[in-house]
């Protein structure tokens, strides 16, 4: 079953303290048929588990090395308040998200949200942006990497915020490298 009410260490993933639920995707083992709060199990995308968290709840996401997925205009939404998404690994054994056209991104419209230590790649020319953050208070963007497939294919901007006035106060962009 999933971490909860206290700390426990993961695949060299650290202590991961939280009151809410614990999700796992891989793309590698896992089915979106599973529950996914079993490493064992874990849910094959991110926008699955993403559906299975509950708002405000501080259920946390952990994304499995290894993992790939590729982003369209439509396939990844963050759109529950207060989850945190963790890739573990480090480098290019971190989780990749592949942006495979103009329109591909990830659109945020929950607040209180965090996406840490996953790596992201540009494969279309002029993929406009891969966050798109609507009225996403407090979104934080940690300790990932950005990278373009080649120097025609790749990104035009990393986030881009919408035109709700003060949708995107808080927002913090820390650590990334692109």
């Amino acid at each position: 079953s999933g971490l909860q009410n206290g700390p426990s260490t993961l695949l060299g993933g650290g202590d991961l303290f939280t009151t809410g639920n614990v999700w796992y995707v891989s793309s590698v083992s896992g089915s979106n048929g599973n529950v996914g709060n079993d490493p064992r199990f874990p849910l094959a995308t991110v926008d699955a588990a993403i559906n299975s968290t509950t708002a405000n709840n501080g259920d946390i996401i952990v994304v499995m090395p290894g993992h790939a997925e590729t982003v369209t205009a439509t396939s990844i939404a963050l759109d529950v308040a207060g989850v945190s998404i963790v890739g573990l690994g480090t480098g290019l054994k971190r989780p990749a998200f592949t942006f495979g056209a103009a329109a591909a991104t990830i659109t945020v419209s929950g607040a209180n949200c965090s996406w840490t230590n996953c790596h992201f790649i540009g494969n279309f020319l002029d993929v406009a942006a891969a966050f798109t953050l609507g009225a996403a208070k407090d979104f934080t963007l940690a300790n990932n990497t950005f990278v373009d497939n080649t120097a025609s294919l790749g990104f035009l901007s990393i986030v881009v915020t919408g035109a709700t006035d003060n949708g995107a106060d808080g927002l913090s962009v820390l650590g990334n490298y692109w």
